[in-house]
């Protein structure tokens, strides 16, 4: 029974910035509400994942204890400026999620960062 309240509570703490953070940076950025709620249903899912990985203990990873991974609000300014840039380039979600992964994989696509 303790275990659950302590989970409520630290769900309690964390759902709201999961929700927030992605509200923000979509809805100023004006991006459609279809994005903004799958922004927001990958950083809840993404702050679970997180969690499950720090407290299952898996060899060298994770710490064995529940360690609550959450949002930061840090990256507001930035992410904003990011998807206000991506709107006025025109570029399609697609395309930018393309940029993304050959970002990911070390190559560089001159089509994509050409003007960042």
């Amino acid at each position: 029974m303790l275990a659950a309240g302590l989970g409520l509570q630290m769900a309690g703490l964390v759902v709201p910035g999961a929700v927030l953070i992605p509200t923000v940076v979509f809805r100023t950025a004006g991006q459609a509400e279809a994005l903004l709620l799958w922004a927001v249903s990958v950083s809840v899912m993404i702050c679970g994942a997180i969690t499950i990985l720090q407290a299952v203990r898996v060899g060298r990873i994770g710490a064995g204890h529940i360690l609550v991974a959450g949002t930061s609000g840090a990256t507001i300014a930035v992410s904003v400026a990011a998807l206000t840039a991506m709107v006025a380039r025109h570029c399609s979600q697609s395309w930018c999620l393309s940029c993304l992964s050959f970002s990911l994989r070390s190559r560089h696509d001159s089509r994509c960062f050409d003007e960042f």
